[in-house]
C-alpha cells in the first residue's frame, strides 16, 4: 500500500525528474524516438489447484508498452553527451503516452531548438500523432523519419520484389542486396 502511493506521488513529478539546465539552451537539435511493443503479464489464477497439476497456472492478457527516448545531437548527427537523454515509458493507452510526451517536449527548449526529428516505426497509429504533437507545439523545423531497423527490413522487402521481378541469381542478388543497404 505505501509502495502504491508513493509511485502515485512520483508519476506526477516523473516529467520534473528530467529537468537538467543544459535542455534549456537554444539551439538545441533535438530527437524524439518513440516505439511499441507487446508483453504478457501473467497473473496467477485464483482458487484451488487442479488435481494433477504441479502448479497453479496464469492467466497473461497482452499489454503494449510505450517507450520514448529524447536526446540531442550535433551538426554531425552525433548523440550530445552532456545533455542527458530523457527515457520514459508507459502502458497506457497511446493518447495518455502522448500526453506524456507532450509534457516531456514542453518542459524542454524545444521552440528554439535548430532542428527537431521525430523518428519511430511505420505503425500508422504514430505518424498521425506525431504530426498533431509537432501543430500542436507549432513547431515549424520538425521531419519525421523512420528508424533504422524498420527501413532496413523494408529495403530487404524491396530488394526481394525486385530479385523476384527480375529473376535475379543468387550472386546477383546478393550484390543488390549490398548495394543498397550501403
Amino acid at each position: 500500500q505505501m509502495t502504491l502511493r508513493f509511485g502515485s506521488a512520483a508519476i506526477k513529478h516523473r516529467v520534473n525528474c528530467h529537468a537538467n539546465e543544459n535542455w534549456k539552451k537554444s539551439g538545441l537539435r533535438i530527437q524524439v524516438c518513440v516505439d511499441a511493443g507487446r508483453a504478457r503479464e501473467r497473473r496467477t489464477k485464483r482458487g484451488k489447484r487442479a488435481k494433477g497439476l504441479k502448479r497453479q497456472g496464469f492467466h497473461s492478457d497482452w499489454i503494449a508498452p510505450w517507450l520514448l527516448t529524447i536526446n540531442t545531437f550535433d551538426e554531425n548527427g552525433k548523440i550530445v553527451k552532456d545533455v542527458p537523454a530523457i527515457i520514459d515509458g508507459s502502458c497506457e493507452k497511446i493518447n495518455e503516452f502522448y500526453d506524456l510526451l507532450e509534457q516531456h517536449l514542453r518542459a524542454i527548449n524545444i521552440e528554439e531548438a535548430i532542428e527537431i526529428v521525430f523518428c519511430a516505426d511505420g505503425g500508422c497509429g504514430i505518424w498521425p500523432r506525431f504530426e498533431e504533437l509537432a501543430q500542436k507545439l507549432n513547431l515549424k523545423n520538425s521531419t519525421f523519419v523512420l528508424d533504422y531497423t524498420h527501413a532496413k527490413q523494408n529495403m530487404a522487402e524491396i530488394t526481394t520484389t525486385i530479385t523476384e521481378a527480375l529473376k535475379l541469381s543468387n550472386k546477383k542478388a546478393q550484390k543488390l542486396q549490398k548495394k543498397i543497404s550501403d
